[in-house]
C-alpha cells in the first residue's frame, strides 16, 4: 500500500483490523463481515501486525518472539532467528535495551513465526540495513504462497516482492467512502 503521510493507511489498517468500526460499508474478512467477528480472537490468532516501531515487553527476547504464539516449533524459532541474526541476543534476559533495528526484527521474527494467515507490516524496513531487507524480502516471498500479506512502506527498495500497489487518494478517507 502507498500514500503519502496523512492519507489513511493507518486508519485503512485500524478500520480492517476491527479496531475501528466508524465506517461507511462493510469490510469482510472470510466472507464475513467484520461487525459480526470476534476480531480480538481473530487479530490474536490468525493475523500478524508487524509496525515501525514495536513496543517490546520488559520480558527476555526470547518470551517477546513467542509471547502469545499458541504453536510454533523451536526449528521454526532457531531457522529465524539464524536468518535474521538474533542468534547473540535471543539469550538476553532484557529485549528494552535493544537497538531499533533488533527491536524491528525481534517484531518480523515474531510475525513470521505465528504462521498467520494475514500479515501487515507497517514501514517494516524503517530501521533495518541493506542485508537485513533483503532477508525480509525474501521470507516474504516464501510467506505470500500461505498468507495474504499487506505491506505498508515508503521505501522503495522493497516494491520488487508486491504484487499489487493499492493507493488511497486523501479523498477516500474523507468522504468516508471505505
Amino acid at each position: 500500500m502507498k500514500g503519502k503521510n496523512g492519507e489513511g493507511k493507518s486508519t485503512f489498517i485500524d478500520l480492517l483490523l476491527g479496531l475501528d468500526f466508524n465506517f461507511e460499508g462493510s469490510i469482510e474478512y472470510n466472507i464475513s463481515n467484520i461487525r459480526k467477528l470476534d476480531m480480538i480472537d481473530i487479530r490474536k490468532n490468525q493475523i500478524s501486525v508487524i509496525v515501525q516501531e514495536p513496543r517490546l515487553q520488559r520480558l527476555p527476547v526470547k518470551d517477546n518472539i513467542t509471547r502469545g504464539i499458541k504453536e510454533y516449533s523451536e526449528e521454526s524459532l532457531n531457522k529465524l532467528v539464524n536468518i535474521f541474526g538474533l542468534q547473540e541476543i535471543i539469550e538476553l534476559e532484557e529485549a528494552l535495551s535493544l537497538s531499533g533495528g533488533e527491536k524491528q526484527k525481534v517484531a518480523i521474527v515474531r510475525g513470521l513465526l505465528k504462521k498467520s494467515s494475514l500479515i501487515i507490516l507497517d514501514e517494516p524496513v524503517s530501521a533495518l540495513d541493506s542485508n537485513s531487507v533483503s532477508v525480509l524480502k525474501e521470507e516474504l516471498i516464501k510467506q505470500k504462497t500461505n498468507a495474504i500479506i499487506i505491506l505498508i512502506s515508503h521505501n522503495e527498495e522493497i516494491f520488487d516482492i508486491v504484487d499489487e500497489f493499492v493507493y488511497l487518494p486523501k479523498t477516500m478517507i474523507k468522504s468516508n467512502i471505505l
